[in-house]
């Protein structure tokens, strides 16, 4: 293992708890906080729907989120999560100026691969770090997983993970999965 980095993932995992409904005030000064502890990655809510309420960690565009993460720490890297099973469409992502996200995480079942890759191309070509997250990893069969982080691969994403979508996956089960990934992704590719 070359290195660990540290994601936080509270203000969108959490969502689940309450709506998403943080509170505007809490939003940013959890965004300026987590820039103190020694976190890489911020993960600030979802990029989804259509609506924008300030107080809900769910943004429809990129534009909104910027001013949450004001002043940015180059210290650390602020990402939003997207899901490939309601995605925004792609016009709402603007090409990467610095002000806002540093990069998308990019959930999907493996019967939204082929829509997923496509997505995560141009969100790449439009400068943002990509993370792919296939959900639900222990659905895949050797040969599916495979062949989707050969897929991925062509893209050079920043990240690829495996998602323990609902912490089924027995610790044998995850060190051989672990293993393909190790085996089949590209070097400068972060496993997650």
């Amino acid at each position: 293992m070359q290195k660990t980095f540290l994601l936080d993932c509270t203000l969108r995992d959490g969502g689940y708890v309450n709506d998403w409904q943080f509170g505007e005030e809490a939003i940013r000064g959890f965004s300026s906080k987590i820039a103190e502890v020694g976190i890489e990655f911020f993960e600030i809510g979802f990029l989804k729907g259509e609506e924008f309420n300030p107080d809900r960690a769910v943004f429809p565009n990129i534009e909104v989120i910027s001013d949450f993460v004001q002043p940015k720490s180059d210290k650390l890297k602020y990402v939003v999560m997207l899901d490939m099973s309601e995605p925004i469409p792609l016009n709402r992502i603007i090409p990467y100026d610095g002000k806002s996200v540093d990069g998308i995480r990019v959930i999907f079942k493996k019967d939204k691969m082929q829509e997923a890759y496509r997505y995560c191309k141009r969100i790449k070509e439009l400068g943002y770090l990509v993370f792919v997250n296939f959900v639900g990893t222990d659905s895949y069969t050797d040969k599916e997983f495979i062949e989707g982080i050969e897929k991925f691969n062509r893209i050079m994403p920043y990240s690829m993970a495996i998602v323990d979508t609902f912490g089924v996956i027995k610790k044998k089960r995850f060190q051989h999965l672990v293993a393909i990934a190790d085996g089949h992704m590209s070097a400068n590719i972060v496993l997650c």
